[in-house]
């Protein structure tokens, strides 16, 4: 695009010159400002210079919470009841009346809250109740410019630029009543910034891989009493997400357990197949996925044991647990929409006690 832009200044140049500048648009017959605006796909994006190495001393252990088996509703209404100046908050749908509620209160109380929600769930009644209030914003991918019309998939809250809620869950009545998810409360300003960078992108109307990497801070030291937690965070597709989660497999020295919702993406399957021939693998998988196009399971499960889920929602976690200490969850399914093309975020955390809550819950999905 650079060696473009160049050449048809160049042009310009020449054309201004010869012709002294008069009608350049009708003599060359495009417009300029045009194609040197216009949105292009970032197909090698340049992952900033996060700060590393940073050490955060937080009020509270991360918390996790596993729906339905969990009250995931009250859970997210806590932190928001909690919210003194702001909410943002990045879903792909959101529906759900008594969350509506809540951030109408919230409304009343001059809490200012944005709201970015894929275009496909505008119309929402949860929603529609809250436009009408001058503090309440809202934004889409209506208009997202890439080749591929996907989705803004996100699940993410910044409260207050302190306080961090993201998962799998969809603030949905399936996505906290009949659907297997997970969320989680991270006490954290860098956490905090990092996803707040990627939501004013969002706002801004940059979607999919037009996206530039925003990331600030990284392999962040969050420490509360005696807990410790290395933290990393990803945004899709602009971090590489793909690369990221086949690096993080590949340092499984034990055992690799996953709970995902679909598996599609053929790098991630080939680094899971060629773990399992040195260590333990296996996971859960959505049952309707299993003849998906593009999936991996049928080939996979020669190789190492894969369950189809039993709930009559949707086993809707993406989450994978390595030697059970290191958990990678987020919004991201390991799918080639999932890494490439949606608005997507991952996050992986170091702490024993935390991936043994998930192990829990993988072994109670599988029971």
């Amino acid at each position: 695009m650079k060696k473009i832009k160049t050449i048809l200044i160049i042009t310009v140049l020449i054309l201004v010159i010869t012709f002294g500048g008069e009608n350049i648009n009708e003599i060359i017959h495009f417009d300029l400002n045009k194609i040197l605006d216009s949105p292009q796909e970032n197909k090698n994006p340049q992952i900033s210079t996060a700060k590393l190495n940073l050490k955060e001393n937080i009020s509270s252990n991360i918390k996790v919470k596993f729906c339905p088996k969990e009250e995931c509703l009250d859970f997210i209404i806590k932190y928001f009841d909690k919210a003194n100046s702001e909410i943002k908050c990045a879903f792909f749908e959101f529906d759900e009346q008594n969350l509506s509620n809540k951030i109408q209160e919230k409304l009343k109380q001059n809490i200012s809250v944005e709201f970015i929600v894929d275009d496909n769930y505008l119309e929402e009644k949860p929603l529609l109740q809250l436009i009408n209030y001058s503090n309440f914003k809202l934004y889409s991918d209506k208009d997202r410019k890439t080749r591929f019309n996907n989705f803004m998939h996100n699940k993410f809250c910044i409260i207050d630029k302190k306080i961090i809620i993201t998962g799998s869950t969809n603030p949905t009545k399936n996505g906290l009543y009949k659907n297997n998810n997970n969320i989680l409360e991270i006490n954290s300003k860098y956490l905090s910034e990092n996803y707040n960078q990627e939501f004013e992108q969002m706002k801004s109307g940059v979607f999919g891989q037009n996206k530039i990497s925003t990331l600030g801070y990284n392999n962040i030291t969050l420490k509360f009493e005696n807990q410790t937690y290395l933290v990393n965070n990803y945004f899709c597709p602009q971090d590489n997400c793909e690369q990221e989660t086949i690096k993080l497999l590949s340092k499984a020295k034990d055992e690799i357990i996953f709970a995902n919702f679909a598996l599609t993406n053929d790098n991630i399957a080939k680094k899971l197949e060629e773990k399992s021939k040195t260590i333990k693998v296996e996971g859960i998988i959505e049952k309707r996925n299993l003849n998906l196009k593009g999936s991996e399971i049928k080939v996979l499960n020669e190789s190492f044991k894969i369950i189809l889920d039993k709930n009559k929602g949707n086993m809707h976690h993406k989450f994978f647990i390595i030697d059970r200490k290191i958990i990678l969850t987020g919004s991201m399914n390991p799918t080639g929409s999932g890494v490439n093309y949606n608005d997507e975020n991952i996050i992986v955390i170091e702490n024993h006690n935390l991936s043994n809550k998930f192990y829990h819950e993988y072994l109670r999905l599988i029971e």
